[in-house]
């Protein structure tokens, strides 16, 4: 329910410094009844990416999350919601990463900085959810740092050792998976 947002951020995924016939965008809708379905169906067409758009009825984010790690059709999954706007080079920095660090069990975790585009709130102004300032100068983090706001690891580790909760209502189920796959070796490059 959030299709102008949305908009923007496919936008951004379109303009990234790879090559656009080496990713796919998949836009998971959990039940949306704004625009979105219409919005997602224009720019199928215009964006230089494989986009693909599957929907289904409100089961909440483990549920959507979860549908498109299967659905995905590289081994490598980049997971950010709606709001979050990739910078040019987002999937160059996770994929050379990937390349530095080819083993199974690694995810790479990107910083996320609100955008000065976005107004900012109150929630923002005194609330950091995810304390990214505390993060600088790290290089590999626990499996509690799985942050599914701007987060890739390998598709076969994630369907061997686990996949989010899918409870309607969850939350913090991304640090919850990130939790268990740490106890099948998960490791963070930050």
């Amino acid at each position: 329910n959030r299709f102008e947002t949305l908009k923007i951020s496919l936008e951004k995924l379109a303009d990234q410094s790879v090559p656009p016939d080496s990713y796919e965008v998949l836009v998971i809708d959990d039940g949306s009844t704004d625009s979105t379905t219409e919005l997602v169906e224009s720019l199928i067409p215009a964006m230089p990416y494989r986009l693909r758009y599957l929907q289904h009825e409100n089961r909440g984010p483990g549920y959507s999350q979860n549908r498109g790690i299967k659905e995905a059709e590289s081994n490598i999954v980049h997971i950010i919601p709606n709001d979050v706007w990739a910078t040019k080079e987002l999937l160059e920095q996770h994929l050379s990463i990937h390349d530095d660090y080819p083993e199974e069990n690694i995810a790479v975790l990107g910083k996320v900085l609100q955008s000065p585009e976005l107004p900012s709130t109150v929630i923002h102004k005194y609330w950091d959810p995810f304390r990214y300032d505390t993060l600088d100068g790290e290089n590999e983090l626990d499996g509690i740092y799985f942050f599914a706001c701007n987060i890739s690891a390998k598709k076969n580790f994630l369907l061997r050792n686990g996949m989010f909760k899918e409870p309607l209502g969850a939350a913090h189920e991304d640090i919850e998976l990130g939790y268990r796959l740490g106890q099948k070796g998960l490791r963070i490059i930050y």
